[in-house]
């Protein structure tokens, strides 16, 4: 009897690994056992699927790299995005390395009146991209040279290295929110990237009138209504500048940018016309009011700060390769006759040309700020002209450029002589 079982057993083994389908009919699997109903409610209860919004179930998580995407574009840097083409990342880096010789005909001895500087003028690191869409933007930006971080002598460092970190928000075309600290939209040769300058620097005027970067808030459009006409700004800031952490008080400043672009949009925060095209237009004004800022941002006697408005119309002209920039600033207290820092007028006007079929560019500046009635500013006038060689095709990636500026308080006389050579490098 026992071997005929055996003999059975052997035979339905061996038809299984020949008829596996039919094995299966011929020896039923076991019943799985049920789990008590105790521990299925359990089970629902410990997943929170069923609480948790659609949309979470299927953003969060991990985001395949499209491997095709990466790509290197001067000035950008190298590029890297999602399949999905939610998130994406491209890291940035820029070096001006400047060499800057001065004459101070009022400077006596034992002080020279000739002086050298030889410097990193700028280092920068930046990312930029977006993160979970494509309307969720983000730009990082880092200054690690010595006068970005305005090192002492003694190598305290006196600055944060953050100079942007911002979060833009672009699911309404005609009202992007905008929050974190990055330069106010206030004077369009500030906002103009120090690495698409036609000369080596900014003017006086700007110098003078600045607003800078803050940590705040505002809602602009770069194209409103779709019309390609006009762009604007309204935002709120601390009012304290870059990199402000302490308790003050509740002043802020508020602003408010207006653009307007007659014959289409262009890129009007460029200063040279690369694109060497037809007729294109950019007129801007803008008003900001500070409401006592922190001691020694701007306008202070040294001991006391007070509230104070701001003024400034500008604009840009390009066509065929010329092009010409022009601003003027405005600057007051509010309701104080104590005397003011940085108080008073101001104005340059900056023509600029692409020699034609070269890599050349030329450009003259004429500047000037005059002091208001209860300000302690400098009357100083600023003339100048420089010379850019763009090198390998890469426009603003890649430039050699210098100039020279001449400048003058009330004495003409006592005029100070300033030459500068600068090499740019962006990757």
């Amino acid at each position: 009897m026992t071997t005929a079982l055996s003999l059975l057993l052997i035979s339905t083994l061996a038809a299984a690994e020949d008829h596996p389908a039919e094995a299966a009919a011929i020896v039923p699997a076991a019943p799985a056992a049920e789990a008590p109903v105790a521990d299925k409610a359990e089970s629902v209860e410990n997943d929170g699927s069923s609480l948790v919004p659609e949309r979470e179930l299927s953003d969060y998580g991990s985001a395949p790299v499209d491997a095709g995407s990466g790509v290197f574009k001067p000035g950008k840097g190298l590029k890297w995005s999602s399949v999905d083409g939610r998130h994406s990342l491209a890291l940035g880096f820029r070096a001006m390395f400047l060499y800057e010789i001065e004459n101070d005909p009022t400077a006596v001895d034992p002080e020279p009146s000739l002086t050298q500087q030889v410097m990193i003028r700028r280092a920068r690191i930046t990312a930029v991209g977006n993160m979970w869409g494509k309307h969720n933007k983000y730009k990082i930006e880092l200054a690690i040279s010595p006068r970005d971080e305005s090192v002492s002598g003694e190598g305290f460092l006196r600055q944060t290295p953050l100079l942007t970190w911002e979060n833009t928000f672009t699911h309404l075309r005609d009202a992007n929110l905008r929050v974190g600290q990055y330069k106010v939209p206030y004077s369009r040769e500030r906002v103009i990237s120090s690495s698409k300058l036609s000369m080596v620097d900014r003017s006086g005027a700007n110098s003078a009138f600045n607003l800078d970067r803050d940590i705040g808030l505002d809602v602009g459009s770069k194209d409103l209504g779709g019309l390609g006409l006009f762009q604007y700004n309204v935002g709120v800031y601390a009012g304290e500048g870059r990199g402000r952490f302490e308790p003050n008080n509740l002043g802020m400043m508020y602003l408010a940018r207006v653009n307007v672009t007659p014959f289409g949009l262009f890129d009007d925060y460029e200063a040279q016309d690369f694109e060497r095209t037809g007729l294109r237009l950019s007129l801007g004004a803008a008003y900001a009011y500070v409401d006592s800022p922190a001691a020694g941002k701007d306008i202070t006697d040294g001991e006391s700060t007070y509230s104070y408005h701001n003024v400034t119309a500008d604009a840009l002209v390009k066509i065929h390769g010329f092009s010409t920039e022009a601003a003027f600033f405005w600057r007051d207290g509010a309701d104080t006759d104590q005397p003011m820092a940085e108080v008073g007028t101001g104005f340059y006007v900056q023509p600029q040309v692409l020699i034609p079929h070269t890599p050349v560019g030329l450009a003259a500046r004429y500047g000037q700020n005059t002091p208001g009635d209860k300000s302690i500013l400098s009357e100083r006038t600023e003339v100048g002209g420089g010379a850019s060689y763009y090198l390998g095709g890469a426009r603003n990636k890649m430039k050699f450029q210098a100039d020279y500026l001449r400048s003058w308080g009330e004495d003409a006389s006592e005029a100070e002589d300033q030459g500068r050579v600068q090499l740019q490098c962006m990757f």
